[in-house]
């Protein structure tokens, strides 16, 4: 089975309570009215009732089947902004503006996952992430015992064609920039429960970087290898091991070749992207066909920007609490609530995914699958199957 669809499989058993807090957006409706659908998740939209009911009318959805929730007028806002008020007090923070933060949709939903209302929340369809991070920073904080919030993608290698299968996670990729070598360590091990948690396995963390076990000099590869033993020594049992190249951690050929030499983390579901790289995840999912957790592909025959991101899931904090991508599509805005409610009860998301069109026959460079530094890969003309660029010619003097 499919590491998606066994989640699918447990999320449809124990079905939980996700709130959106952009529920007047058309793609949060659509992805709420096919997530009831499904029956994976409970859904409460917050926005202004009368746009939200006209939206799910559109979709020929019930309307009573949603709870939505309008922070201008919901009997919970008094008792929210009083529990806000509490929580921010020595922050100086007073009753009027404990009362305008509530109003605020991404606040609102915040506090229905702190009082317990629902299990967790889904933004940032609308709002900015620094907006959607203040809010679950300001309102649910951290899990006792971390002491840094991370992000993750949940990337997705399931189609005949790869050759490698199963369920990987690239952590961070978009919320903290440069942490120290004591936040490597705290996002290496938030990843590995985070990527256990989803995936039911048990996780093998490669911390990446330009160098292979000290193949280079460099303060960045330095703090790697700190925070790679830091990890260690804060969770022995964890397989980790550091400083990798991706084909270190990740190619198979190059895992036998090197394995030797290194750890017990080649084959890693866990990856640790390096600073100077924060967008590796979209080298690894776009030219190579993968699927990032929740993506729409795109229509047949096509071969650049294949997919786009949809969730952003955050490891660290006390409640589920996670991110969408503003480029997503409609039909994607359903995944995000999944993933989120599989945090607290084993969910997420499936979409059929095309594979990609069958070279053609005549072409020499047919079913061609090499593994090869991703940045340097060109398309066959024939058949945009990748391959390696051949070295520019030298002139001779």
């Amino acid at each position: 089975m499919k590491p998606l669809d066994r989640i699918i499989d447990a999320a449809r058993k124990a079905p939980r309570h996700v709130v959106l807090p952009e529920g007047e957006d058309p793609r949060i409706v659509a992805g709420a009215v096919q997530a009831r659908r499904e029956g994976l998740a409970a859904i409460t939209l917050v926005g202004n009732r009368e746009v939200i009911t006209q939206r799910l009318a559109a979709l020929d959805a019930i309307p009573q089947e949603f709870r939505i929730e309008d922070p201008a007028c919901s009997p919970l806002t008094d008792d929210f902004a009083t529990a806000y008020l509490e929580r921010r007090r020595s922050k100086g923070v007073d009753a009027a503006a404990a009362r305008a933060a509530v109003l605020s949709p991404l606040t609102f939903a915040a506090m229905m996952v702190r009082e317990g209302i629902a299990d967790g929340t889904v933004g940032g369809a609308v709002a900015t992430t620094a907006d959607t991070v203040r809010a679950a920073l300001q309102v649910i904080g951290r899990a006792p015992g971390v002491g840094l919030v991370s992000s993750f993608f949940l990337m997705m290698l399931c189609e005949p064609h790869h050759a490698r299968k199963g369920a990987f996670v690239f952590a961070d990729c978009g919320l903290v920039v440069d942490p120290d070598a004591a936040g490597l360590a705290d996002i290496a091990r938030m990843s590995a429960k985070s990527y256990e948690m989803l995936a039911g396995e048990r996780a093998k963390v490669a911390m990446l970087s330009f160098s292979t076990g000290g193949s280079a000099a460099h303060e960045r590869v330095s703090k790697v290898v700190e925070a790679t033993g830091m990890a260690r020594r804060a969770e022995p049992d964890l397989i980790i091991d550091g400083e990798l190249q991706f084909d270190s951690a990740f190619v198979e050929a190059v895992c036998l070749d090197q394995g030797a030499a290194f750890g017990a983390a080649r084959g890693g579901q866990c990856l640790r992207v390096p600073e100077p790289g924060r967008g590796q995840y979209r080298l690894q999912d776009r030219p190579a066909d993968r699927r990032r957790d929740g993506n729409r592909p795109d229509p047949p025959g096509t071969f650049t920007a294949r997919q786009r991101s949809f969730a952003r899931l955050h490891c660290g904090r006390r409640l589920p609490y996670d991110c969408r991508d503003r480029r997503s599509g409609s039909m994607t805005s359903v995944s995000p609530c999944r993933l989120t409610a599989h945090k607290t009860s084993q969910i997420a998301n499936y979409a059929p995914h095309r594979s990609r069109p069958a070279p053609r026959a005549s072409c020499p460079r047919r079913g061609l699958r090499r593994a090869t530094n991703i940045a340097t890969l060109s398309a066959c003309p024939n058949c945009r199957t990748p391959g390696r660029s051949r070295p520019a010619a030298t002139k001779k003097y």
